[in-house]
């Protein structure tokens, strides 16, 4: 610990791991892992749309009002990379439901 009485952000991954058994950094860092090695497919519009009208439908029902595209790639099974075509899609067919920086839940 330092003189000052903060902790690093090691030392803070360090102590959750101790503390909880893991480090919620570590799962991110993982999923973001996880989902720059997923195979790129080809980003069909009707799939896709399809898709997320599914998405939509079970997180509205658990009350979500909003969600981040990262989590609508990861939800639909896509590719990181994939991302930006998949964000590019949903502001082209659907622009009224984003609300900078997040999508609305319809």
């Amino acid at each position: 610990m330092s003189d000052r009485g903060l902790i690093s952000r090691l030392e803070a991954e360090q102590y959750s791991r101790e503390v909880c058994g893991y480090s919620e950094i570590d799962y991110e860092r993982n999923k973001a892992n996880w989902l720059g090695s997923q195979p790129e497919q080809k980003l069909d519009p009707e799939t896709t749309l399809r898709q997320l009208d599914q998405f939509e439908a079970k997180a509205h029902n658990r009350g979500i009002t909003h969600t981040t595209f990262r989590r609508i790639t990861e939800a639909l099974g896509l590719s990181g990379k994939q991302r930006q075509d998949l964000r590019a899609l949903l502001l082209s067919s659907r622009p009224e439901q984003y609300e900078a920086p997040l999508w609305r839940i319809t």
